[in-house]
Parts: structure tokens; sequence; C-alpha cells
């Protein structure tokens, strides 16, 4: 098959409320391919201190798809308990070719 779209973060942050307990991420996306590309998400899993998974969940970025070069971003919150013991996350980006 084909390779998948090379797409980049340049910006993303997560942050914890206390005052609801939700977790938040955050940031931008950006295609770096010759092409456009379409339907382009993302992916987030939180982790506790000992690495195991507090949540996941994608969203899809705010234009949906991107042109050669063009960035767009995401915000998606977890708000289903208190996430209170985040200690980090990984995030990854997945899109598909027109």
């Amino acid at each position: 098959g084909e390779p998948s779209p090379q797409l980049e973060f340049t910006d993303h942050s997560g942050t914890y409320d206390p005052d609801s307990g939700w977790f938040w991420l955050e940031g931008a996306v950006r295609n770096h391919e010759a092409e456009a590309v379409e339907a382009v998400r993302v992916v987030g899993a939180l982790y506790d201190e000992n690495l195991r998974v507090m949540g996941c969940d994608s969203c899809y970025v705010d234009s949906l798809d991107l042109g050669p070069g063009e960035s767009s971003t995401f915000g998606m919150a977890y708000t289903d308990f208190d996430y209170e013991y985040v200690a980090w996350y990984t995030i990854w980006a997945e899109a598909q070719w027109p």
C-alpha cells in the first residue's frame, strides 16, 4: 500500500483543570506533503505516572482537509472522570490521500 501522509505537530499542550477535573489537549498539525490530504485526525492518549492509560480519544482538525504546507488546529476534552493524575500524554496524526 501507499505510505501514510507525513504530518507534523507544530504546537501542542495538555492542561488539567482542577475545578472540573477535565484534561484538555490542543495544538496544530501541518501537512508536509506536496499534495492535499483529507480527514486529518489527531489521536491522543493520557497516562498516569505508572504508564497506565487513563484516557484515549480522537478528533478531526478544525479544517478537516489540508493542502500542501497548510496547518490546522485541534482540541479535545477528556471529561468522563477526574484526570488529576495524568503525568503525560502522547499524540499522533492520521490522514487519507484524496
